[in-house]
């Protein structure tokens, strides 16, 4: 077993026999912060080796290699003591001295609502020196502990977290993937949780730039908002983990709080992509901001018109959605309306419950669509589980791989996916038709029904 391997199964044997960590939860925060702090340090160290003059975002006693090795803090009673007076609020606080302007607040925003969940200092010493065996230098080390952290979220988000879902990493890759950004396009998700969009787009700039100098400025490239401080720091941790040190575009806040009418060119994006939270709802505050025909109190019907709004002429956009929604007459229907008078609603990938397991039992699908023109006609695609499946599990959960046969569908926007047939997995309707449906989206697969009429 790998090295980094053991360190992540140790350390949360260690969190568990503390008795003031109560929750899956508590033991992701804990891990995550202490997990950033020892990050940030390696990154300072050949950031200072490779230019004298740099210097921390960080004074000199809350750097992790100063406090988790002074002498001062060797007694368990003086580290917790430290831990909870004195790093953790100077890190809320942080005001440090700060060149670029932005490093400092960025910090403040990560551990704004950061807390040790330990009481236990013999327990939180013996943890901090796993931290410190694990290897995070460039290379296999850092594949392997990226490789650790995601299977950790993965494993204790199994429970719905403040609304949102845990997005299996296979989705974010197609989607990412089928959207194609290139380098000096700018990738929204304005929804952030842990991350994976994001992640999943700087390992696509990577692998197209299949060079270490264009890694230097991809962090330009993302644009996310998180609301919640908790999935803010998984999200800072796993874009940290991946080089990002100070993403410019990640902010703590609540994206939909602005108003649309205010949104400007220079506010746009390329790209949008995003898997919103299913069961949140957003204050008459925030719904004031956008039209009154469009208004909702569901915010992934609002991140819905917000991504018409945000993006750029010809820009490119995917988001998740339940079926319940898509379903759904009223407000949604109005928002289906405006997609498909102002955007290209050009695919529709349907997934077969259990996707999201064992978070939801809810059905999602997959929207695919650009800005700029109205849409004549939507391609569906039905996902199915593997043979000899009936559904995904937590066991048998969704893999990269599974979607190599709608990848051989897909075709090119450019000469309007003119390679895409009919298929008892794909189908094809008519925007009149989604408008004589009160512009439901749920459009049923035709072959599963026995009444198909090829079109």
């Amino acid at each position: 077993m790998p090295r980094t391997s053991i360190c992540f199964k140790k350390i949360q044997e260690l969190l568990s026999q503390d008795d003031a960590i109560e929750s899956a939860v508590q033991k992701l925060s804990q891990i995550s912060w202490l997990l950033f702090l020892r990050l940030l340090d390696a990154m300072d160290i050949d950031l200072e080796c490779a230019d004298p003059s740099y210097f921390s975002p960080l004074p000199p006693a809350l750097r992790w290699g100063r406090w988790t090795t002074h002498p001062k803090y060797h007694g368990d009673e003086y580290l917790l003591c430290f831990v909870d007076s004195e790093l953790l609020p100077a890190l809320r606080q942080l005001n440090w001295q700060d060149p670029t302007s932005g490093v400092s607040k960025y910090l403040r925003e990560v551990f704004s609502n950061v807390f040790n969940y330990m009481k236990n200092g013999a327990l939180l010493r013996q943890v901090i020196g796993c931290i410190n065996e694990i290897s995070v230098r460039q290379g296999a080390d850092r594949a392997e502990l990226c490789a650790q952290y995601e299977k950790m979220l993965s494993g204790l988000l199994a429970a719905r977290l403040e609304g949102g879902f845990y997005t299996p990493r296979a989705i974010t890759t197609l989607m990412v993937n089928r959207l194609n950004p290139q380098p000096g396009e700018t990738v929204m998700d304005p929804a952030v949780g842990t991350g994976g969009f994001l992640v999943s787009t700087i390992r696509h700039l990577q692998e197209l730039a299949r060079s270490r100098e264009y890694g230097r400025c991809y962090s330009a490239s993302v644009i996310g908002y998180e609301k919640k401080s908790l999935p803010y720091l998984l999200c800072a941790t796993n874009l940290l983990l991946h080089g990002l040190r100070v993403p410019p575009g990640i902010s703590h806040t609540n994206a939909l709080a602005q108003v649309l009418a205010e949104i400007t060119s220079k506010d746009q994006t390329d790209i949008f992509v995003t898997n919103p939270p299913v069961y949140e709802v957003e204050s008459v505050g925030i719904q004031r901001g956008f039209p009154h025909a469009l208004r909702s109190s569901e915010t992934a019907a609002l991140m819905w018109v917000f991504a018409q709004h945000i993006l750029k002429p010809r820009g490119r956009g995917a988001i998740v959605l339940s079926d319940t929604v898509l379903a759904k007459e009223g407000g949604i229907s109005r928002v289906s309306e405006r997609l498909l008078n102002e955007c290209n609603l050009h695919t529709i990938v349907r997934l077969p419950a259990g996707v999201l397991a064992p978070y939801t039992a809810m059905s999602f699908s997959l929207l695919f669509f650009t800005k700029g023109a109205p849409t004549k006609h939507i391609w569906y695609f039905e996902h199915k589980c593997p043979a000899g499946r009936k559904n995904y599990t937590k066991v048998h959960c969704l893999k990269t791989q599974d979607f190599e046969k709608l990848k051989e569908w897909w075709g090119d926007e450019i000469d309007g996916f003119s390679s895409r047939r009919v298929t008892e997995q794909s189908w094809i309707v008519p925007a009149e038709v989604i408008r004589a449906d009160n512009f439901n989206l749920l459009q049923s697969n035709p072959w599963t029904s026995g009444n198909y009429l090829e079109t």
